[in-house]
């Protein structure tokens, strides 16, 4: 088990355990800062202790009001029969999955507002213009999407051919009069930012490109757009859609088969829904900053992803006095008969508290029997508030 501390200003520098690096910031007094990193502190033991021996390996990071931030990690990040094995750190990336929804719809919003386009507006003239919509499709908003309202229940794995043919499918009104969760509504998105931040791909007159084509070009733009006017405001950089290190961490079975671990391969023509890879550290920083600073998003849109519900789910229920916007993410490994399909699960998940704490979890197997991240992430909570 290890457990790091960094001040805000210098997160990137090596800090021994429970160190806190820098000073008071300007109107914080030392009292103030001793109790939120008290605070933090005591968050961070308690839900290292909920976590601890219950999955191949977890690794969290918690930051606090922009001005306070905390890690843990436990188990392996890397095991036999891999090579390299090796133990659990704050900065191991791993494919954060559907947590990736909430980067993509502060994208989306960001990109709205800097183009004073409402969420109500429909999303199909910033679709290719070669595609053919099927019933209703016209009718998609964009703020459908971004609470999977659309009525969408395509299937597959988001490629862009499938979400072509997602439209040619279209929509029935019945459908749209119910939510259900579909990531085809989020990998739309890494089509319609691509399509609003670059010219159109266009195919050589009597030479009609390939789908595949399309796809890179569109995908690589949505990848681009979310490093410069996300990322970069929060100070973050490293990040793709697929693993960057020689030796990535992987993800395991728990508490067996032991088998060659998963990394769930390169996700950039998949994006938008899913893929970002990302380490716990980064992705509670990316929220800390998203919601404590205007770096990203200005308050008043911040505002109304908080109170659409735009990317992320609302839980005022849990934690006495306090409200949550989270989101989870998951590949699985098994199936509901204990039968494996993938090298390893993941179980990703990201909160912000309305207290100011910001917590990101990422846990590379299973966890635990009876166990999920959202119940000892506010159980961890409500212990360290008493």
């Amino acid at each position: 088990m290890t457990r790091i501390s960094y001040g805000i200003f210098a997160l990137w520098l090596a800090a021994a355990a429970f160190v806190t690096v820098g000073s008071a910031q300007p109107g914080e007094s030392n009292v103030q800062r001793e109790a939120d990193t008290k605070f933090v502190s005591k968050f961070v033991e308690k839900l290292d202790a909920r976590l601890k021996g219950k999955s191949v390996g977890f690794t969290f990071f918690a930051s606090y009001k922009n001005r306070v931030a905390q890690g843990s990690t436990g188990g392996d990040a890397r095991r036999a029969p891999d090579p390299n094995p090796r133990k659990m750190t704050v900065d191991d990336k791993f494919n954060i999955a559907s947590v990736s929804k909430t980067i993509t719809a502060a994208a989306v919003l960001k990109l709205l507002s800097d183009k004073g386009i409402s969420v109500d507006t429909p999303v199909y003239t910033y679709l290719p213009t070669d595609w053919k919509l099927g019933n209703n499709f016209k009718t998609i908003t964009f703020r459908e999407l971004l609470t999977h309202r659309s009525g969408i229940r395509c299937g597959g794995d988001v490629s862009y051919a499938e979400l072509k043919q997602c439209a040619l499918d279209g929509v029935t009104s019945v459908n749209k009069a119910k939510q259900q969760y579909n990531n085809s509504n989020f990998g739309l998105f890494r089509i319609i930012i691509g399509l609003m931040t670059s010219p159109p791909f266009t195919s050589s007159p009597g030479r009609p490109a390939p789908d595949s084509r399309f796809s890179t070009y569109y995908s690589l733009r949505y990848l681009d757009y979310v490093r410069t006017n996300l990322f970069r405001p929060a100070r973050l950089t490293g990040i793709d859609a697929r693993p960057a290190d020689s030796n990535p961490a992987l993800t395991y079975q728990f508490p067996g088969p032991t088998r060659a671990g998963e990394d769930f391969g390169d996700c950039t023509e998949l994006s938008g829904s899913q893929g970002w890879n990302m380490s716990s550290k980064q992705l509670a920083m990316f929220m800390d900053t998203l919601v404590n600073t205007e770096r990203i998003l200005p308050a008043a849109v911040l505002k109304q992803m908080k109170d659409d519900q735009l990317g992320w789910y609302r839980d005022a229920t849990t934690v006495p006095g306090i409200t949550s916007y989270e989101h989870t993410g998951y590949y699985p490994g098994k199936d509901g008969n204990g039968n494996v399909f993938n090298g390893g699960e993941l179980n990703s998940a990201m909160f912000t508290f309305s207290n100011g704490l910001s917590v990101a979890v990422i846990i590379n197997s299973q966890l635990g029997p009876g166990l999920g991240v959202p119940q000892e992430v506010k159980a961890a909570l409500k212990d360290a508030l008493k």
